[in-house]
């Protein structure tokens, strides 16, 4: 493969706001790019160069924007329209449209054929950007590059009627989109295009897990780190489209939900500011056949039992406490759980009467509460929140790979905290390895940082995460069973099957009542889904506790 040269050119420049930087301009098939230096940093920062266009609404994205003249890689803010902004000060914010922008940040070397990291963010697909978090300390320490960038989210990227104009998964495209653009251009910054990892954590983890399913995304990557999140969870695939429709057409005050023909235009013609008085319910689809490229043709769960799917390297990371995500809320929905534990089911299940869905949800409650209330038992109620929403479909999703074959699978659970916490909450594997304030952290945690760091930087360059000097001396493949795996925690080392108990229990539900997910159709019908699952309730609170 031809690789293109780097082009290099530094000076100083005096950025307006920012102070005397040093630049580089490097070439890529739009034109010249200029990126930053801030004095002392040990790396460029590419921010916000168009990677796509998008003209039509819920469509596949456009070729980009060219140029002649250098474009000034700076950061605009832009972010795709969405309910919430996580994470950033909004007010800071360009929301718009056409959004799709992607970052590249470069360690400061003349180096060429870098390893390439591309973090795809999260927000429960509903909200998110591609620069709320940075891997810059990483990127440095390791020589690699790194990406992040915008996809659509919310209703303008996920809403899916399976008709021309609204054929679904606009935001899974976008993601595909961007990893083409790096495939053409990242040479250009040093970047080696064949040996790119995907990293992602909670619904960027899901999404990378669905990249690694889709006949689309052959050839775009080389292996994957998913943290907290995977193509089965309850949240990763809409179980109706057509009737998730309907029920987000209603958020938005739009009645007349039984004409369909009425409700495409709805979202095809109302102002995209529409979109963003509130969250809606949509995330990925099975999308209906229309003679165009798809993104997912079947159901993940009928791929990945067939094992009709490339099988990449692959880490897989939850933490002890992913449940923790709810802890801000715990007295309200602990009420409503006592008071109807069935709608707090996971919304892939289905039932045949609601007499056998009210059987299911006291079995299900007297295994996490025996006898006692929820609102008596924090911690259960942790435990519960951990595996409907995260835990149990990582584990499920380990289990099927390795069914199939799947022979370069590594398992970890992250449960390191500092005094004062429970545990390790929701995505700290990640934060980990993230760019934060260092100032007061804990000489052990530090310690964890540089382990986690290390633990990437190894899968990335040789599939395993251990090569070097480390605690553990080795940390072998996950086989039957999901066992082994490695715990990081307050000691490193490694252990048998991850919490076989309650990964059995669900075993023996998921069996009898699973729910396939379908494309759309004018014709489905909801089955007994709950009207309150946890796939829903997620959305509620998410923003406030990332």
């Amino acid at each position: 493969m031809y690789v293109r040269p780097l082009i290099i050119c530094v000076v100083l420049v005096n950025v307006q706001s920012q102070g005397i930087q040093e630049t580089r301009i490097v070439n890529i098939d739009q034109g010249p790019v200029r990126g930053f230096k801030k004095p002392g940093a040990g790396y460029y920062s590419f921010y916000n160069m168009p990677y796509a266009t998008i003209r039509e609404r819920f469509k596949a994205a456009s070729p980009p924007p060219t140029w002649t003249t250098p474009f000034d890689a700076v950061d605009r803010g832009i972010i795709c329209p969405q309910a919430f902004v996580p994470y950033v000060n909004s007010a800071n914010r360009t929301m718009q449209e056409d959004c799709l922008v992607i970052n590249v940040f470069v360690p400061e070397t003349n180096e060429t054929n870098l390893p390439v990291l591309v973090d795809v963010h999260g927000g429960a697909f509903h909200a998110g950007l591609g620069d709320a978090f940075t891997y810059n300390k990483f990127a440095t320490l390791k020589n690699v590059i790194v990406v992040t960038y915008n996809y659509r989210v919310g209703i303008l990227g996920f809403i899916c009627m399976g008709t021309e104009n609204i054929p679904g998964n606009a935001g899974m495209k976008d993601v595909v989109t961007g990893l083409r653009w790096v495939q053409r251009n990242i040479a250009s910054f040093g970047g080696n295009p064949n040996d790119v990892t995907l990293t992602g954590c909670s619904a960027g983890g899901t999404a990378i897990d669905l990249l690694i399913l889709s006949n689309s995304t052959k050839g775009l990557f080389k292996r994957v780190i998913t943290d907290s999140g995977s193509n089965l969870a309850a949240y990763a695939i809409q179980p109706d489209p057509i009737e998730m429709a309907k029920q987000d057409a209603m958020l938005y005050n739009f009645t007349d939900v039984d004409n369909l023909d009425a409700l495409e235009q709805f979202f095809l013609t109302e102002p995209y500011e529409t979109f963003t008085r509130t969250s809606s319910n949509c995330g990925p689809c099975v999308e209906k056949d229309l003679g165009q490229e798809m993104f997912l043709h079947e159901a993940p769960y009928t791929i990945l039992n067939r094992g009709d799917f490339i099988k990449y390297p692959t880490m897989y990371g939850l933490t002890d406490m992913e449940g923790l995500f709810y802890f801000n809320r715990f007295e309200e929905l602990s009420q409503q759980m006592d008071s109807n534990f069935s709608n707090f089911l996971p919304n892939d299940l289905q039932f045949s009467s609601e007499g056998e869905r009210q059987r299911v949800a006291e079995s299900v409650k007297y295994f996490y509460f025996g006898n006692g209330s929820v609102s008596g038992n924090l911690k259960a109620f942790v435990d519960y929140q951990s595996d409907v929403v995260f835990v149990y479909s990582i584990l499920r999703t380990v289990q099927l790979n390795v069914h199939v074959g799947h022979r370069e699978l590594y398992l970890y659970e992250y449960s390191y905290y500092d005094d004062g916490s429970w545990g390790a909450p929701h995505c700290a594997q990640a934060r980990a390895v993230r760019d934060e304030d260092e100032t007061n952290l804990t000489e052990n945690y530090m310690r964890i940082k540089t382990l986690m760091r290390e633990f990437w930087y190894n899968f990335m360059i040789a599939g395993n995460p251990v090569i070097n000097a480390s605690p553990v001396p080795s940390w072998p493949i996950v086989g039957q069973n999901r066992s082994p795996h490695l715990s990081v925690g307050r000691s490193i080392e490694l252990r048998g099957t991850l919490m076989q108990e309650r990964a059995q229990f669900w075993d023996a539900i998921y069996e009898r009542h699973y729910r396939l997910p379908v494309p759309p159709s004018r014709d489905s019908a909801s089955l007994l889904a709950p009207r309150n699952s946890v796939s829903v309730t997620i959305l509620l609170i998410i923003f406030n506790l990332l």
